[in-house]
């Protein structure tokens, strides 16, 4: 259900979430976990402005022990609650050029959060101080970038980077790394062929980057990744050469 006018629109949707330009699976919201209900607000203002937030209701996995209870022979299984927030400001300075930043929480434990439903907070550093600044009983919070070329004919350019965790300290140790998943790729359509398209994309995901140590608050729904479907500790190199013999047909 989508209410909308010229420059946006607000609605309750339930659906797979794409954030993150790719050709093979995106590393931000990726789209292959369950559908999952949410809250969606586009802004368009200006042509040189795109933003989208959502917050949505997840899928835990979790029991919830003490809510929890058997009837008769039959045990009444009661999830904790999940939940996503998330934002993604998209500048387009030039015509053909989008380049966002984005960040998103997940959080557990309690009701919906009148905090988490401030489309515009870094949701981090709000997280930090509604939890007095304590880890443990934080959320889990990302950070995320996406940059899409189109400026030159033919070519199509595209990188997103997502940080879970990321200090600099761990560059110049050996044993230690950040957090991470990036992705890198190109797409080349009718360059020498007519209706004919390269594509080369790589993949990069460090270990723990999707995981969590509290099991409430992992970047999942159901049990899937919300990010890169080969979730995290992995790489992939993804080369397709297209063709659309005739218009709408591939």
């Amino acid at each position: 259900i989508v209410a909308s006018v010229k420059w946006g629109s607000i609605g309750i949707v339930n659906d797979r979430i794409i954030w993150g330009d790719n050709y093979h699976g995106a590393n931000i919201l990726s789209g292959k976990a369950p559908a999952f209900p949410y809250i969606q607000l586009h802004l368009n203002p200006a042509k040189w402005f795109d933003f989208n937030y959502i917050h949505g209701w997840l899928n835990s996995n979790i029991i919830d022990s003490s809510r929890s209870y058997y009837n008769g022979k039959v045990y009444r299984g009661v999830y904790r609650p999940k939940y996503i927030a998330a934002n993604m400001f998209t500048f387009i300075p030039w015509k053909g050029l989008n380049v966002s930043v984005g960040n998103s929480i997940i959080y557990s434990d309690d009701n919906v959060h009148l905090l988490y439903l401030v489309p515009f907070l870094f949701y981090n550093a709000a997280d930090a101080v509604k939890n007095n600044y304590s880890n443990d009983a934080g959320s889990n919070s990302q950070l995320f970038f996406n940059i899409s070329s189109r400026q030159i004919r033919h070519l199509h350019l595209y990188f997103s980077l997502y940080i879970d965790e990321w200090k600099m300290s761990r560059l110049m140790k050996k044993n230690e790394h950040n957090f991470t998943s990036l992705k890198a790729g190109f797409r080349v359509n009718d360059l020498f062929v007519r209706n004919v398209g390269l594509t080369l994309e790589y993949t990069r995901t460090q270990p723990m980057t999707y995981d969590h140590y509290i099991a409430t608050t992992t970047y999942a729904s159901n049990g899937y990744v919300l990010g890169s479907y080969l979730r995290e500790n992995s790489q992939e190199i993804y080369a397709a050469v297209s063709w659309h013999p005739l218009r709408g047909f591939l």
